[in-house]
């Protein structure tokens, strides 16, 4: 079993984007305890649990840190190629039109 747990990230430009991190029930409670009067955990587990969804979700944001750079990267790549693709019909037409108007050369 599941239980959700909500983290609310502010990306920059300005929308609050609501992500949902399913925790196991394995994390709620002793391993070693029953489903029916499960002792709450104590201030060390507490800490432990904290530590251990804090590095999951830096470990998340550096994910999605690298996959915005990776897609930053492509959209970089494609604007050159379109770029590249422009100046080339440009330099087409030109060299058409100079060899329309000046047929001797």
């Amino acid at each position: 079993m599941y239980q959700s747990a909500s983290h609310k990230l502010a990306p920059p430009h300005g929308h609050i984007v609501m992500r949902v991190y399913m925790i196991p029930n394995n994390l709620l409670r002793p391993a070693n305890s029953s489903k029916e009067n499960v002792p709450p955990p104590g201030p060390q587990q507490l800490m432990q649990q904290v530590a251990q969804l804090q590095q999951q979700i830096a470990q998340l944001q550096q994910k999605s840190v690298h996959q915005q750079q990776q897609s930053q990267t492509q959209i970089d790549n494609l604007q050159q190629q379109h770029q590249h693709q422009f100046n080339n019909i440009q330099q087409r037409q030109q060299h058409q039109q100079f060899t329309a108007t000046n047929p001797d050369e």
